[in-house]
This record gives structure tokens, C-alpha cells and sequence, in this order.
């Protein structure tokens, strides 16, 4: 079976698709709920031979009538391996205050936001009134 070439692994591996992913519906009830900083990839390590687990990560979300006031964006903390060709003055700043600069994206319908599941750190930042809806899938990968 061919595989399709995803780029590559955090040891230069070339990565390609695996035909497998998992997908998970999540609703944040409102109240103030929230998923703290995390990475998606729960074994991509990087050694030769095993599985690099989930390597992108897609969300679609479900929210008509969302707005930036409803809360509950997805914070993407950018690595800094995504400042090469020179970091942005938002970014050097965020940098010199000790924070990894971010980019938040608010969880309207018919919103996708793709990302490499093994190097960007992210978080849903707090939803306090309304109920928010998300549909996830990670494409799991492994060594050319």
C-alpha cells in the first residue's frame, strides 16, 4: 500500500499517512470550562521504528452565532521553529516577557483549524455562558 508523505518527523523521519486516525466530538459546557495547555501527540518521541502517534490535528467547529465575547477560543502557542525568516515584533515581545507568542482562534461554525498535533502546543481558553462544540480528528503517522 503506498503511503502519502506528510513532511517530516522531529528528527528530520520522513512522516507519511498511516490510513488511521481518531476522532472525538467534545462539547465545553460553559461556566467558565476549559482545557489547559497540552499537546496532542501522546508518543511521537522521535525514536527510529515506532509510531509518531498523532502528527496533525484538524477541529471543526459547530458554534452558530459564535462570538469573540462567548470566550472559548482555541489558543495555538506558535513553537518557535515557526519563526525562522525572522520572528514578528508581537512574537520577539512575547518571547522577552517569558511567553511563547499565540495565536487564538474563535470557534465559529464552519470554522476548520489545522495544526501539526506533535509541535503546537494549544488550549481552549475559558467558555463562560455558552455551550461549545468541537469535532477533532488526528491523523496518526509513522516513518516513511
Amino acid at each position: 500500500r503506498d503511503r502519502v508523505p506528510l513532511g517530516g518527523g522531529p528528527n528530520g523521519e520522513p512522516l507519511s499517512f498511516s490510513s488511521r486516525g481518531d476522532l472525538m466530538v467534545a462539547v465545553y459546557p460553559g461556566g467558565g470550562s476549559f482545557h489547559r495547555v497540552h499537546i496532542d501527540n501522546a508518543d511521537g518521541d522521535g525514536r527510529a521504528g515506532r509510531d509518531f502517534g498523532r502528527v496533525l490535528t484538524f477541529i471543526y467547529f459547530l458554534n452558530a452565532g459564535w462570538t469573540e465575547e462567548d470566550g472559548g477560543a482555541l489558543r495555538l502557542h506558535i513553537p518557535r521553529a515557526c519563526e525562522e525568516g525572522g520572528p514578528s515584533s508581537d512574537a520577539a515581545a512575547a518571547r522577552a516577557a517569558g511567553r511563547s507568542p499565540a495565536v487564538d482562534v474563535i470557534p465559529r461554525l464552519d470554522t476548520l483549524a489545522v495544526f501539526r498535533a506533535d509541535r503546537v502546543m494549544h488550549e481552549v481558553r475559558p467558555c463562560p455562558g455558552r455551550h461549545r462544540y468541537a469535532a477533532s480528528v488526528w491523523v496518526t503517522c509513522g516513518g516513511g
